[in-house]
């Protein structure tokens, strides 16, 4: 029939065992997925997110194999940022490559995760990217690199690499800073650097990753400043089920120019395996 399909990802790095949990869901709409037009409510099997009865925030439950399960709670502490013109984000030079992305980029998280036999109670900070579109990619873009920076000092930074087929930077790959109010500075390809300082290669798949790089950015006001992106733990690749769609996401920290650390990070490396602008157009 004309019933969608959802896919759904979930990860889960635990640090301390060095171990990387994922899983993925692809199921048809009906009893097995529900997603809402009206509000925020999503249902993928073992994969849940709606809205708080009070509407000051949502609330998520992921389950993973052998019995894992984190439940959270998040609550914006800033505004909701939009990106782009209004929230209308380019993504290649073609009219049609465009999406529409908003986050909170800064929100308190608690809840219980179910691991190992035990019930922990978790709290931190998190961020909460919605991104929509019926056409992302140009089509002579390969994937990308994207990273989110939570600041100690209260801010944020947000970047990414749109990868063409050649290996260079579409013109549309942006960095944006975030202040403490939620206003936003944003700059494009020709006013910032992304370096690959090292890569790691998966002993699964074969496929390498630059899970540490540098990112040099000419803010409009402050100059140059510099970010190094770092793994809290390397093997952070998830190898889907659905096949051909293999990636690299996964916590890392933030370190300024001599090495100190200044903000917890994450990283997504898109489009390794093999191009996916196909796959989203």
């Amino acid at each position: 029939g004309n019933r969608q399909l959802y896919l759904a990802h979930s990860t889960l790095s635990d640090l301390e065992n060095r171990t990387y949990l994922h899983h993925e869901r692809v199921l048809r709409e009906g009893w097995q997925a529900k997603v809402s037009d009206r509000t925020l409510f999503i249902q993928v099997a073992g994969i849940e997110a709606q809205l708080l009865e009070d509407g000051t925030g949502h609330r998520v439950v992921a389950r993973y194999p052998e019995a894992a399960k984190l439940e959270l709670e998040f609550r914006p502490l800033k505004p909701l940022v939009s990106f782009g013109d209004r929230g209308l984000s380019r993504k290649g030079d073609q009219p049609s490559s465009v999406s529409w992305y908003w986050s909170y980029t800064r929100l308190s998280a608690t809840g219980t995760l179910h691991y190992g036999g035990k019930e922990l109670q978790v709290e931190g900070m998190a961020w909460m990217d919605h991104e929509s579109s019926s056409s992302q990619l140009a089509k002579n873009l390969a994937g990308w690199d994207w990273t989110c920076i939570q600041l100690d000092d209260g801010t944020e930074l947000k970047a990414y690499r749109l990868r063409k087929d050649d290996g260079k930077s579409d013109r549309w790959s942006a960095v944006y800073w975030i202040d403490r109010d939620g206003k936003t500075v944003r700059i494009y390809d020709k006013d910032f650097r992304w370096i690959v300082d090292k890569t790691w290669t998966s002993p699964k798949t074969g496929l390498s990753y630059p899970t540490r790089v540098t990112i040099e950015a000419n803010h409009p006001e402050r100059g140059k400043l510099l970010y190094r992106i770092r793994p809290l733990l390397e093997n952070q690749e998830f190898s889907a089920k659905s096949g051909g769609n293999d990636y690299w996401e996964g916590a890392c920290e933030a370190l300024d120019g001599q090495g100190r650390r200044i903000g917890r990070a994450y990283l997504e490396l898109a489009g390794y395996g093999e191009s996916i602008g196909a796959r989203l157009n």
